[in-house]
């Protein structure tokens, strides 16, 4: 009897432990990190490495690094205020999907600003959230709702008009040559393309611990891209048919 409770009393002292060291953890990253609910384009700390087949992609050899840093940006944090910092939207042809991570045009437009730096006394942090599909109605909602996150930037680069054309086309006379925005389409719109990281309805995945973890998940694990681009870029050959 002695032995049964002494048992039980060791397994209530354990539980109790473990769970005060992670109301103490959880407290500690509130405090650290405090709760703000954010939204992203593209998951923080996502990573994929694609293959490009060079006879779809002409000129494009090897593996392609695709990396989103902890901001949801393609490219460098933006952290210092030494630096010029400016966030590049768009398309397919912002998103640069199958370029490694220093062949996109953003970071050769910063490197070559950084290069002209001494003559002209700033340094330039160049970020991209551009997106395959993505209209200038997406990127007027991505500009309202997740550049704010960002604090102070100096200015934004837009490549935009050949998915504006492209959705013009296919709709045909369905186009709405009046369209305004209201409520409810922008609503639909920010709950379409934006992932947000602290508005989920089960409680313990609005928990820092669960966001830390899912972070260190999204550092390590593959991501699986099928049914969305492959990573040869075999959906190219369909997509240049169809705009054929």
């Amino acid at each position: 009897m002695f032995l049964k409770r002494e048992i039980i009393l060791k397994a209530v002292l354990i539980t109790t432990s473990i769970l005060l060291s992670v109301f103490i953890a959880e407290l500690v990253l509130r405090v650290v990190q405090p709760d703000t609910a954010k939204r992203f384009v593209w998951q923080p700390n996502l990573q994929h490495t694609f293959y490009p087949d060079s006879t779809i992609f002409y000129g494009i050899h090897g593996a392609s690094n695709f990396s989103i840093n902890e901001q949801g940006l393609r490219g460098e944090n933006f952290e210092t205020n030494s630096t010029q910092k400016y966030l590049c939207l768009g398309g397919s042809t912002t998103e640069c999907l199958y370029l490694d991570n220093s062949e996109t045009w953003q970071y050769h437009l910063q490197e070559q600003l950084n290069h002209q730096s001494p003559f002209t006394n700033h340094q330039f942090t160049i970020g991209s959230i551009g997106k395959s599909g993505c209209t200038t109605g997406e990127n007027y909602i991505q500009l309202k709702y997740f550049v704010p996150q960002l604090g102070k930037i100096d200015g934004v680069i837009m490549m935009v008009g050949l998915n504006d054309m492209m959705k013009r086309l296919i709709r045909d006379t369905l186009f709405e040559k009046d369209f305004r925005f209201n409520r409810h389409i922008e609503d639909s719109l920010v709950n379409t393309i934006f992932i947000a990281n602290a508005q989920e309805e089960i409680w313990w995945r609005r928990t820092k611990l669960f966001q830390l973890a899912r972070n260190v998940f999204h550092k390590t694990a593959k991501v699986e891209w099928e049914n969305v681009q492959d990573d040869k870029g075999e959906i190219f050959k369909e997509w240049r048919e169809n705009r054929q």
